[in-house]
């Protein structure tokens, strides 16, 4: 009889999920200062923009600032606006019955300049957690720097943040952070 149950428990709690997830597929409406951004950070084979978080960037996730020449006369040698811009997608997908969640993050900082150096280093737990569950790094040259992180785990709230930082002679340096958060069955409310 307990056999039953539990059984009948799992199968119910299974739909529930599908459910949630299809839910969340079908586009509620975003929470206030949330948005869906396709065109941000590197693209993920298999995943589609708006579906569980993926390229859903909550109201810290996404950070721009304007490049600031060093010496007062170089602001009327650059015709153009020059951005330095940095990111953090947390998102999740499952796996199926019996399985875990798997939650995701992308950590990316861009600029429009070919950077002498251009970093991020990202950082994914549960939220509410002390310690971070996964980190990642990328310390380059150029105009982008990307790295992922990972974990497995049940139905929870992933949190991620990412700490951006770019120096070019000539240009003041700029470091910022951005965070991002997700989860599935209502874990996660911006």
């Amino acid at each position: 009889m307990r056999k039953k149950i539990y059984v009948s428990l799992l199968i119910a709690l299974t739909i529930l999920i599908i459910l949630s997830d299809q839910v969340c597929a079908d586009g509620p409406p975003l929470p206030e200062g949330v948005q869906v951004l396709p065109e941000l950070g590197p693209a993920v084979p298999g995943q589609t923009p708006g579906v569980n978080g993926y390229k859903v960037f909550g109201p810290n996730a996404v950070r721009q600032v304007k490049v600031q020449p060093l010496a007062e006369g170089m602001k009327s040698v650059a015709p153009l606006t020059l951005y330095r811009s940095g990111y953090t997608d947390v998102w999740y997908y499952w796996k199926g019955p019996f399985q875990p969640y798997v939650y995701n993050g992308s950590h990316t900082s861009d600029s429009d300049l070919q950077e002498q150096q251009i970093w991020v280093d990202g950082f994914l737990k549960r939220r509410g957690q002390t310690g971070w569950m996964d980190d990642c790094d990328d310390h380059t040259s150029g105009s982008r720097a990307h790295c992922n992180t990972s974990f497995e785990w049940s139905a929870v709230c992933a949190y991620g943040e990412s700490i951006h930082f770019f120096h070019t002679d000539g240009y003041v340096d700029d470091q910022f952070e951005t965070a991002d958060q997700d989860g599935p069955l209502g874990t996660c409310w911006f």
